[in-house]
């Protein structure tokens, strides 16, 4: 199933409506919201590349493969993450 051109739009639109938001009542966080939104889009496009060459390799053990490496990293992340926000909370 691949995302329409109308999702595609409908996603941008409410990311430009948050910018438009932080810009009027002065969040401070336009910039920190544009480059996220970039740095997304494209680690989602490479992620898409990468999954589309791997999928049609038709070898389990390369879906296997980068199925494992994906989870390693999610979950290296996730930890990262909730350290980071118990130390805070101390």
């Amino acid at each position: 199933m691949y995302l329409t051109s109308e999702q595609l739009l409908f996603a941008s639109v409410l990311i430009a409506v948050n910018i438009v938001l932080s810009i009027i009542i002065r969040l401070g966080m336009a910039k920190q919201w544009i480059m996220a939104s970039l740095r997304m889009t494209v680690q989602l496009l490479l992620v898409g590349f990468l999954l589309d060459w791997v999928f049609a390799l038709n070898n389990p053990i390369w879906i296997l493969g980068v199925a494992l490496f994906m989870t390693t990293i999610a979950s290296i992340t996730a930890v990262g993450r909730t350290a980071k926000d118990l130390l805070r909370f101390t």
